[in-house]
């Protein structure tokens, strides 16, 4: 699992940065070349991107963590599964 560590880590970044960027129609146009036509569309795109992106960090801390408290589930993961309720 060590071997994943950094991809993941860098999906997880790139990920929040595009929800970032989606954020602004603006910063849409001049990175995507993309002209938006609906703002709720491109929030609603912007939303489910951060969420991926804070999901798959948590997922990198889960598994840096495991090696410290053995196989039992570390704090990001039981929030991530308790703020899906």
């Amino acid at each position: 699992m060590e071997r994943l560590r950094t991809p993941l880590m860098v999906n997880a970044v790139y990920i929040f940065l595009i929800g970032l960027v989606t954020l602004s129609s603006s910063a849409v146009r001049s990175v995507f070349g993309y002209e938006v036509m609906d703002r709720g569309v491109l929030l609603v795109l912007s939303g489910s991107l951060l969420g991926l992106g804070v999901i798959l960090w948590g997922l990198r801390v889960t598994r840096r963590n495991t090696a410290a408290y053995g196989r039992s589930w570390s704090l990001g993961s039981q929030f991530l599964l308790c703020g899906s309720w």
